[in-house]
């Protein structure tokens, strides 16, 4: 019997040493692969931080409806829709205008944007003009504000008078003006 306790005590023995051989194992392999990615994650790494935040101001959704083409000199005497942004964060950021579709009231159609032309002003100049159906992404303009700065743009958007024709009348033209933002990285 004592011969069997033995036996026992023995393998018991050779059971230990080898989980600790293999804890061992895995304990320095694990160790080498965590300072190994460790090195390999000193290098000149620049980290930016402060806070994003732009105040926006738009006084109205833009919505046509039951209106005739005009040209551009007409659509210029326009009021036009005021979007004011300021940036008062601690960081510069880079922002997207879009305009997206409102949900229309029933028994509307929506028009096509290939009739539609928006016209941006920043300030008193020109900022940009194009089709709506050439936008990417219902993104009509971009742009950059440093800390502190403030911009109003006047958005007019209008019927061409040159592409209209008889499948945009009566449909309705709802939009609401959305900002996307992200921080400046020089």
């Amino acid at each position: 019997m004592e011969n069997n306790n033995n036996v026992n005590i023995k393998g018991e023995t050779i059971s230990l040493v080898f989980v600790l051989v293999l804890v061992s194992t895995v304990l320095i392999g694990s160790s080498f692969a965590w300072f190994k990615v460790t090195e390999e994650s000193k290098s000149n790494v620049s980290i930016e931080s402060g806070s994003l935040n732009l105040e926006v101001n738009a006084l109205k959704d833009i919505s046509l409806t039951d209106v005739v083409p005009v040209d551009k000199e007409d659509a210029l005497k326009e009021e036009g829709f005021t979007l004011t942004i300021k940036n008062t964060g601690t960081v510069d950021s880079n922002f997207d205008v879009k305009l997206i579709d409102k949900e229309l009231d029933s028994g509307e159609e929506r028009l096509d944007p290939k009739y539609v032309i928006y016209n941006v002003y920043k300030g008193d100049t020109e900022f940009k003009e194009d089709f709506l159906s050439n936008t990417s992404n219902d993104v009509i303009f971009s742009d950059t504000l440093k800390v502190g700065e403030s911009v109003t743009y006047v958005i007019r958007c209008y019927l061409d008078s040159d592409r209209f024709d008889s499948d945009a009348t009566s449909k309705a033209f709802k939009k609401i003006i959305r900002v996307s933002a992200s921080q400046k990285i020089d």
